[in-house]
């Protein structure tokens, strides 16, 4: 089901899903399909767990991934080469590991293009 959000800077869409609460020794694989109607830069795309946050990034065609990390709280990685657009449906998908924030990987793709790994 898609949802639509821009209006109000109130608007997100959070998961506290025992899933998403990335536990002692576990890894989390976040997978969501979005369609900006706008790229404001601070906007939450999407919320998850207690600290994790999808949000515009300053440059608007990137996303900065806020996720909470035993040794690294409120670690925040930014991609690059994402190239989100207004108005255009994207697949993104996020391996976040517990332990170590270096691994975190995220994948990208286009309605007519298989996701390939964009860097952090």
């Amino acid at each position: 089901m898609a949802l639509s959000f821009g209006a109000a800077t109130t608007d997100v869409a959070t998961s506290t899903s025992a899933g998403l609460q990335l536990a002692n020794g576990a890894a989390s694989l976040v997978t969501v399909w979005l369609k900006p109607t706008t790229l404001t830069a601070g906007r939450c795309a999407l919320g998850f767990g207690t600290a994790g946050r999808l949000e515009v990034h300053t440059t608007t065609s990137e996303l900065v991934v806020q996720h909470y990390q035993f040794t690294a709280p409120n670690h925040r990685q930014v991609t690059s080469g994402l190239g989100m657009v207004v108005d255009e449906w994207v697949f993104l998908s996020f391996y976040i590991p517990t332990f170590n924030c270096t691994n975190m990987k995220v994948w990208a793709g286009r309605a007519d293009t298989p996701p390939v790994e964009v860097t952090t």
